[in-house]
C-alpha cells in the first residue's frame, strides 16, 4: 500500500576516460522499457569503470532504485549508502538518495529508519507534499494512524489547489492514503467520505477504488468490497492491491476462484499477503 512519487533519478551525460557511454548512462537511469536487470547491469558497468565520485553516485543512486523494484532491499539499500558516502554534501544527490533509501526501508518493514529518512527530507523542505504523503504511508506502516493521519492531512492542505506535485503526486492519491488510515484507526465514516472524493477527483484511477474496498473489507460489506475491486482489477489488471483484496472478497463470498486472484497478486507483489495481514485482513 505504498503510494507515491517515489523513485527519482537523475539522467547524467558524462563521457570520460573510460567511464561510461552516453547509452549506458541513459539506460542506468532507467525509464520506460528498461527492466530492473538491465538497468543494474547498466549501473554496474558505470560503478566498475571508475570515474568521478559524481559518475559513481549518480550509478549507485539509480542501481538502488533497480535493486528496489526487483526485490533486493538489502541491495538498494547498500546501494544508497554508498551513494551518500560518496557525495555527502551534494543536495541533489541527497534529495533523491534519502527519498530512495526511505523507500526501500518502509518495503522492508523498517519504519523508523524511513521515516528518519523522511525527517531528514523534510528538513531541507518542509512544505513538501510528496514527502509529507510518504511519511504517513511509513507511519501508517508503523501502525501510528495518528500521525499518519496528520501527515497526509498536511500534504492534502499543500496540495489542494492543484493536480500534480513532484514527479507524479496527486491529490486523490493522498486522500486515498488518508482514507485507508482513518479505517484502520476505526474511524469508517470519514474513510468513506476520503475515499469517495478521491474516487470523484480521479475516475479512471484504480488507487481510490482499491482503497474504498479496503474499507468495505475492514466494515465486513462484502458485496461493496468485491464491486470496488472488481472495478479496480478491470481498469488495471496488474494491480496486486486490487487483485489480492479481490480475491480475499471472492473466498468470503465462498468462491474458489479467489484463489486465483491472490495467487496473481502475490505472483506480482510477493509480500502482498503480508501487506493485508498487518491490516488484520487474511
Amino acid at each position: 500500500m505504498i503510494r507515491s512519487c517515489i523513485g527519482f533519478v537523475l539522467v547524467v551525460f558524462v563521457v570520460s576516460a573510460g567511464a561510461q557511454t552516453p547509452t549506458e548512462a541513459w539506460v542506468c537511469a532507467g525509464g520506460k522499457g528498461i527492466s530492473p536487470d538491465v538497468q543494474i547491469n547498466a549501473c554496474a558497468q558505470i560503478i566498475n569503470a571508475g570515474g568521478t565520485k559524481e559518475v559513481r553516485a549518480m550509478a549507485f543512486r539509480n542501481r538502488c532504485w533497480a535493486n528496489m523494484l526487483k526485490g533486493d532491499l538489502g541491495g538498494a539499500i547498500a546501494d544508497c549508502d554508498e551513494a551518500l558516502r560518496l557525495l555527502p554534501n551534494d543536495r541533489t544527490n541527497n534529495w533523491i538518495t534519502l527519498y530512495n533509501r526511505a523507500n526501500a526501508y518502509e518495503r522492508k518493514g523498517e519504519y523508523d529508519k524511513a521515516i528518519a529518512d523522511y525527517d531528514r527530507l523534510l528538513q531541507i523542505d518542509p512544505k513538501n507534499a510528496n514527502t509529507l504523503n510518504s511519511r504517513g504511508n511509513a507511519y501508517r506502516g508503523k501502525g501510528d494512524y495518528k500521525r499518519a493521519i496528520d501527515d497526509f492531512s498536511r500534504s492534502i492542505g499543500l496540495n489542494k489547489n492543484t493536480s500534480r506535485v513532484g514527479d507524479s503526486l496527486d491529490v486523490g492519491t493522498t486522500l486515498a492514503n488518508r482514507c485507508e488510515a482513518r479505517a484502520l484507526a476505526g474511524d469508517f465514516t470519514r474513510a468513506l467520505a476520503d475515499c469517495n472524493e478521491a474516487i470523484k477527483l480521479e475516475p479512471n484511477e484504480t488507487v481510490p477504488l482499491g482503497s474504498r474496498g479496503f474499507v468495505y473489507l475492514k466494515m465486513a460489506k462484502i458485496d461493496e468490497a468485491l464491486s470496488d475491486f472488481d472495478a479496480a482489477v478491470r481498469q488495471s489488471p496488474q494491480r496486486p492491491f486490487a487483485l489480492y483484496g479481490r480475491g480475499i472478497a471472492k473466498l468470503r463470498k465462498g468462491d474458489d476462484s479467489g484463489h486465483a486472484d491472490m495467487a496473481a497478486a502475490k505472483a506480482i507483489s510477493p509480500s502482498i499477503d503480508d501487506e493485508f495481514a498487518r491490516s488484520g485482513i487474511r
